[in-house]
């Protein structure tokens, strides 16, 4: 059994920007298990963050589509592996023009 790891960042996205980060790299010779994928969103956020997770190239949560929301957790549970070297990354798009917005993400795996 490995490591339980948790992963905390916090997202400020310009009015109408969009982009990615890098939220985790696995370290050489090691492999991480996502057990969890949680997005806090403040209130007045009114669906205009939106977000994916990749795993490199491939979008891993949701699988279509991106998450956003307005005063509220969403906690997706995952299972994607993550080999030595591999990014997580979060892409993410301000839809609101006018202001900015934000929201804590929090990552939870096992790393072995």
């Amino acid at each position: 059994m490995g490591r339980v790891i948790s992963l905390a960042y916090k997202l400020t996205a310009t009015a109408g920007a969009s982009g990615e980060v890098t939220l985790y790299t696995v370290e050489a010779a090691r492999v991480l298990t996502l057990k969890s994928l949680a997005v806090n969103w403040p209130g007045g956020q009114a669906f205009k963050l939106e977000l994916a997770f990749y795993r490199g190239a491939q979008q891993i949560a949701p699988v279509v589509g991106r998450f956003s929301g307005d005063n509220g957790w969403l906690n997706v549970p995952c299972d994607a592996v993550l080999q030595s070297g591999e990014r997580l990354r979060l892409a993410y798009t301000n839809t609101d023009t006018v202001n900015p917005q934000s929201c804590l993400i929090i990552v939870t795996g096992e790393l072995e």
